[in-house]
């Protein structure tokens, strides 16, 4: 069984402060971790280890400068990258603070995560039981929904904020 996932993935550096963030203050912290993540990684990294008998496949965008890096990680937990593009450029780096409280504060700088897959990389389907839609482009997820439609796969929806502009507008037309 083939599930595939489309999202963004980034380059996470976690870190630990004291205190809370004030406005206009200077702050210590430590770094915890600097590993990959994002909506489309941390979804498919999810199902490869809830079971060994999905096959996860991922589509997303990344950069050059973490293209081995994240391409080895994914692999290591048994995901399919086939569907990964790489593009010249940076790749998505999201930075979280984390506080006493253990509460997040996170500032996402995007890069080429926000690209659309090269064309072609994720229309062969095949087996597909299920696409899952992480905050991916508008165009990426409606190519998608219309193949899950004529492969009657499930399909699993969270487009975050990067479309919801474009369908109100496009509903408000629609009604003019």
């Amino acid at each position: 069984m083939t599930i595939y996932v489309a999202g963004r993935v980034n380059i996470d550096t976690i870190i630990e402060l004291d205190n809370l963030f004030l406005r206009g203050r200077k702050y210590t912290g430590r770094i915890i971790s600097k590993c990959i993540g994002g909506t489309g990684a941390n979804i498919a990294i999810a199902m490869a280890r809830f079971s060994k008998e999905l096959r996860v496949r991922l589509i997303a965008s990344i950069g050059r400068d973490y293209a081995d890096y994240i391409l080895a990680t994914l692999r290591s937990e048994g995901i399919d990258v086939t569907g990964v593009s790489i593009h010249d450029g940076a790749s998505g780096r999201a930075y979280i603070f984390i506080d006493r409280e253990r509460e997040a504060t996170i500032v996402s700088i995007p890069g080429v995560n926000d690209y659309p897959p090269t064309l072609g990389t994720h229309m062969e389907l095949g087996d597909v039981v299920a696409v899952v839609l992480a905050n991916t482009g508008r165009e990426t997820a409606l190519n998608l929904i219309d193949i899950a439609k004529r492969h009657n796969a499930l399909l699993f929806l969270d487009p975050g904020k990067s479309w919801f502009t474009a369908v109100s507008y496009t509903h408000l037309r629609a009604h003019e």
